[in-house]
């Protein structure tokens, strides 16, 4: 029996080793599949960034109620595909190079005085400088010149080198005085006075003053020095350079006539807009854009004769029969201009027809 049992045992064993070896392995569990890889992000359309330089500092009205202001809206209207980088006080360029720095590229949009730009725009300055049309605030001003941009081609080909975003002016200019307060024609003889270029000029020439052509950030020091007697600007200007704090005389003279300013771009940057960019910039310009500054201006304006009577300056009204003074001296003037820019192959003459037309128009009708 234990023979049997043995031989039992064995044969068990060794066919439990067969049946192990010959089993299969558990197989392993399949991989989870991998999950699927996430869309690719949408590409960011890149913001277009736009250097856009001014001689004004950022304290100047037109700084803070033009510059700024219009940047934001460009801004807006591109929906942020255009970031507008300001260069204010002439930290990219100065008044007499910024239309050079404007067509050279070095800044892509150039806020700038047509008259600083000397030589370069015949007629818009010879005519809309002329003294004697008497235009008496930023907003009509500015609403005359761009209008008569819009309406005169031989003025567009002026500024051919650039893309013109709109243009805008201020009025009235005011002389201001150290120590000599301006109540008559009389009172500007002998004076060294800052003057802006143009029929300004002629006409405080033909007064007998001493006219001196100098950049804005220079006055305020020259008159500190007495270089200067005094210093021909918009109240704007006044306000922006500090005059109103060392001149004590401020005599408005509505014979004189309004510098031209200018908001001009790149043309190479401007053609290298998309076309919804470039509609977006120019629903805010043009129009828009001429009375954004003008009422900024008369805003400014406001601000700054305050300003001045506040620090316990005068304010000096001519009277009227000073004013028909200073008119009839601009009389001549006025031929003498037209002339010359006549001789030169211009139409001065339907220009400053024009320019006549629209004044009347915009003072019975001012605009809204």
């Amino acid at each position: 029996m234990k023979k049997i049992f043995l031989v039992v045992l064995t044969i068990v064993l060794v066919s439990g080793l067969i049946i192990t070896g010959c089993a299969q392995p558990a197989p392993a569990p399949a991989p989870a599949p991998a999950p699927a890889p996430a869309p690719a992000p949408e590409p960011e359309e890149s913001v277009i960034e736009l250097r856009f330089a001014t001689p004004v500092p950022e304290t100047g009205g037109k700084h803070r109620y033009g510059h700024a202001p219009w940047a934001k809206r460009v801004e807006e209207a591109t929906n942020g595909k255009v970031k507008i980088i300001l260069f204010p006080g002439g930290s990219l360029a100065g008044s007499k190079d910024m239309f050079d720095a404007v067509v050279g590229g070095i800044t892509d949009i150039g806020w700038f005085d047509a008259a600083m730009a000397k030589g370069r725009f015949s007629l818009i300055t010879g005519v809309y400088s002329m003294p004697g049309a008497g235009i008496g605030d930023a907003t009509i001003a500015s609403w005359v010149i761009w209008n008569l941009y819009k309406n005169t081609p031989e003025i567009q080909a002026e500024f051919s080198d650039v893309q013109v975003l709109f243009l805008h002016a201020f009025a009235p200019l005011a002389i201001a005085t150290k120590s000599v307060p301006i109540r008559s024609m009389d009172d500007v003889k002998g004076l060294k006075l800052r003057t802006p270029p143009g029929g300004t000029a002629e006409l405080v020439d033909l007064a007998g003053g001493t006219v001196v052509s100098m950049v804005p950030p220079d006055i305020y020091i020259s008159m500190e020095r007495g270089i200067l007697d005094g210093n021909v600007m918009g109240w704007e200007g006044h306000g922006a350079f500090n005059i109103t704090e060392i001149a004590k005389y401020f005599t408005p003279v509505p014979a004189f006539g309004g510098p031209q300013f200018v908001m001009a771009m790149n043309k190479d940057k401007w053609n290298s807009l998309p076309d919804d960019v470039k509609e977006g910039i120019l629903s805010v310009s043009g129009d828009e854009g001429a009375l954004l500054y003008g009422r900024g201006g008369d805003k400014s304006s406001q601000e700054v004769t305050d300003q001045i009577r506040s620090l316990g300056g005068e304010i000096i009204q001519m009277s009227p029969a000073e004013e028909e003074r200073w008119n009839a001296l601009a009389k001549p003037l006025q031929e003498k201009i037209l002339a010359d820019l006549n001789a030169k192959g211009l139409p001065a003459d339907k220009t400053w027809q024009e320019m006549l037309r629209l004044v009347k128009q915009y003072k019975q009708n001012p605009v809204k």
